[in-house]
Parts: C-alpha cells; structure tokens; sequence
C-alpha cells in the first residue's frame, strides 16, 4: 500500500512538473494566465486527476458491484471545481467554446476508457482487490489537492473555502450513510 501510494504521488508530482514545463503552468489561472500555455499542458493536468480515479471506479463497480450512488456522485462533482476554472481562463484568454468543449469532452472520454481499463483488469484478475490501484490514485490525488486544488479554493474562496469541504464531505458522508441504511 505504501509503495502504491509513493507510485501515485512520485507520478502525478513529475507529470505535473511536465505538464507545467510545457507552458500549462497557469492553467488553472482564473483570470486567464494561461493565455501562453499550451492546451496540450491544460488537457494533461486533467487526465493526472481524472485517470486514476476512473481507473478506481472501474475496478470497484467489478469489486463491488453495488457501487454507491453517492461514491459515483462524489467522482462526478469532484472535478467540476478544475473544470470550471480551467475553462473560465481558457473563455477569458480568448479560446473558442467549441475547442473549450471538445477538450473537456476528450478528457470524459479517456477517463471513460479508464473505467473501462479498471473494469477489464478487474475482471482479468478477480482475486485482485485494487488496493494497489487505489493506494496509487490516493496518492496521486493528495499530491494534486494539496498542490492545486486547495490554495486555489482558498485564494478564490476565501475562509469559507474550508467551511465548504467540509459541507461537501459531510453530505457525502450523509449519503453514504443513508444508502446503507
């Protein structure tokens, strides 16, 4: 488990140095900093965090087949916070709503084949539980919360950036709880 997790946080680390090199530095730039950066850079930054989480899905709805609706509600919302300000910037430096479109629909997809990828080795190695898989993409996406997600939520938040996770959680958590009742 922790060598899942060091793979995953050592991953999304460097692809994220990668991502930054190639001029996706400001991606997530609110007001549109990214206007130099290359789209390329913006669609890499997405798939870091939305791979191993379909990934995961996919591996849990073989698993688990009774996947909660809460759990596939969390994976959903989870990125509409980065798509929104990555597309506010990318509308802000002056990129066309059909290209913005196609590249958050390029991203679903490829976390779609995700799933699909998880599913598949799920299935080809059914005594497999995915704690690995899912040791890498925790890992991977604590590096990429705290790195991105957080000081953006609080610069553009402010304090009741924190009062709101912990909102979200709770009613993930109420959720989940409900369901199984």
């Amino acid at each position: 488990m922790g060598l899942g997790i060091a793979a995953g946080a050592l991953t999304f680390y460097f692809a994220d140095r990668w991502v930054d090199n190639m001029g996706g530095a400001d991606r997530m730039n609110f007001e549109g900093g990214q206007a130099g950066g290359s789209g390329l850079g913006i669609v890499l930054g997405s798939l870091l965090d939305g791979v191993p989480e379909s990934l995961v899905l996919g591996l849990s709805l073989v698993h688990s087949p009774t996947v909660s609706f809460a759990f596939i509600f969390a994976v959903a919302i989870s990125n509409v916070p980065q798509g929104l300000g990555g597309s506010a910037g990318m509308l802000s430096s002056g990129w066309p709503k059909p290209k913005i479109t196609k590249l958050w629909l390029a991203v679903c997809g490829l976390s779609i084949l995700a799933a699909g990828l998880g599913y598949w080795l799920a299935t080809l190695m059914p005594r497999a539980t995915g704690a690995v898989v899912d040791a890498f993409a925790a890992g991977a996406l604590l590096v990429m919360l705290t790195d991105s997600l957080l000081p953006e939520s609080f610069e553009h938040g402010g304090k009741e950036a924190g009062l709101s996770l912990v909102i979200g959680f709770s009613l993930a958590l109420a959720m989940t709880l409900f369901q199984m009742a």
